[in-house]
């Protein structure tokens, strides 16, 4: 299980990192988190056939992602071949 929020995730936008003074965004995170989950083990031994991804916002819903098709402000186009042959649920 990875305890990533995407909602929450989206919710706080823009994060300063008190010690370096470093800004993480939203895209950051997901960039980090989905190229991680891309390079697993558990990933890579089905393919993510084999995982369950939870994410509730309205975009991803699917008249959405045709409506949104360049949108990439939730959750980057790029990164939907790693979700798409899970199980998504919203």
């Amino acid at each position: 299980m990875v305890p990533f929020d995407f909602d929450r995730s989206y919710t706080l936008g823009d994060c300063v990192n008190n010690k370096d003074g470093t800004i993480s965004t939203h895209l950051s995170r997901i960039d980090i988190i989905m190229d991680g989950l891309k390079k697993s083990k558990y990933h890579e031994r089905r393919n993510g056939t084999d995982h369950v991804f939870v994410i509730l916002h309205f975009q991803l819903g699917m008249w959405r992602r045709r409506l949104l098709q360049n949108s990439n402000e939730y959750f980057p186009n790029k990164y939907m071949p790693i979700i798409r042959p899970g199980v998504l649920l919203r």
